[in-house]
C-alpha cells in the first residue's frame, strides 16, 4: 500500500488541534502553567510520534532483493547454484 500522506496531515492537524482545545486551568500560578504546558507538549510529542510511526508502517517496501551463489566441488565436479528472490515487505 502507498503511503497516505493525506491521512498523515489530518492526524497531525488533530494532534496540533488537541493541543489548541485542552483548556488552560483557571486562576493557575505560573508553576502550575508551565507544568500543564510541558504536559500538553509531552502529549503532542507522543501523538505526533505515533502518527509518524503509523504512517511509515503503512509503505510497502519493495524490491527487496536476496541472493545467494553457492559452489560445491568434489569428486571432480562443481554444483553452482545461483539465486535471486525479489520480495514484498513491510517495516516491523
Amino acid at each position: 500500500m502507498p503511503l497516505n500522506k493525506p491521512q498523515l496531515q489530518a492526524n497531525i492537524y488533530q494532534a496540533f488541534q488537541k493541543m489548541q482545545d485542552t483548556p488552560v486551568p483557571e486562576n493557575a500560578d505560573e508553576a502550575q502553567l508551565k507544568a500543564h504546558f510541558t504536559q500538553l507538549l509531552v502529549t503532542l510529542a507522543q501523538d505526533l510520534a505515533s502518527t509518524i510511526d503509523a504512517y511509515v508502517r503503512t509503505g510497502d517496501i519493495t524490491n527487496i532483493q536476496s541472493s545467494a551463489n553457492v559452489s560445491l566441488t568434489g569428486n571432480s565436479q562443481t554444483i553452482t547454484i545461483n539465486t535471486t528472490q525479489t520480495n514484498l515487505g513491510k517495516l516491523q
